[in-house]
């Protein structure tokens, strides 16, 4: 049974929270998961409803897009900084991180999550895996 609009909206506000908890609850140099698992925001999240989750990591992937906005085209003169944008102290680190951790989950997403999720990090024009919380494990993709 789908969900209803009311849910959809009490999931992203929730997500929308909880990004913003997790922005602050992060250090400067926050790279790997550990560097953020024992914060209160990554726990809620890690505890939150599966919807919330998605909308979480779809908050997100929409963080990164919008990076796009404060830097120039991608161009040959600009592609380290797209490949690089980890390393931008206006990146979202922590949402990055615990995003790649929670699609190691089974989440119940559609194929509209998934497409949602993709077209938005499409407006970097330009990505490095590195900077995006894709996680593809070895022998899935066909």
């Amino acid at each position: 049974m789908p969900k209803s609009d009311s849910s959809k909206n009490q999931a992203r506000a929730e997500a929308q929270r909880l990004v913003q908890k997790l922005l602050k609850e992060t250090r400067e140099f926050a790279y790997e998961f550990k560097d953020i698992a024992k914060l209160r925001a990554t726990k809620e999240v890690l505890s939150a409803a599966p919807e919330v989750q998605i909308e979480f990591i779809r908050r997100a992937c929409a963080l990164i897009a919008d990076m796009r906005q404060q830097r120039p085209a991608p161009s040959r003169n600009t592609i380290r900084e797209y490949f690089n944008l980890i390393h931008d102290d206006r990146f979202p680190r922590g949402p990055q991180l615990l995003s790649r951790q929670l699609f190691r989950k089974r989440l119940p997403f559609t194929p509209e999550d998934l497409l949602a999720m993709v077209d938005r990090l499409a407006h970097l024009g330009c990505f490095s895996t590195f900077n995006v919380p894709m996680v593809v494990k070895r022998g899935e993709c066909r």
